[in-house]
């Protein structure tokens, strides 16, 4: 990824977006009982799909990680937030 900078900033930018994501739902999770676990499994889901995306070759995630997969997470711990606000 680093020998090709374009390449490396779009993969940045998919990451910043999770963040973006997740700062969010953190505030979303405040207060909710199970508010740490998921902000914890969020936290881990990034993790591994930084190495997905920067280091599959040389290192594997610990479990399936994809674009698709964090944002279905992401939503389901939404929806968690969402029901725990109401």
């Amino acid at each position: 990824a680093f020998s090709d900078p374009i390449r490396y900033r779009e993969r940045i930018k998919k990451v910043s977006a999770f963040d973006k994501e997740t700062v969010k739902l953190e505030s979303s999770l405040a207060g909710h009982p199970q508010g740490p676990w998921l902000i914890e499994e969020m936290m881990l889901l990034r993790e591994e799909y930084i190495i997905s995306l920067f280091a599959q070759q040389e290192i594997k995630t610990l479990f399936p990680v994809s674009e698709k997969r964090i944002r279905s997470t992401f939503e389901e711990i939404g929806k968690a937030a969402g029901k725990y606000q109401t």
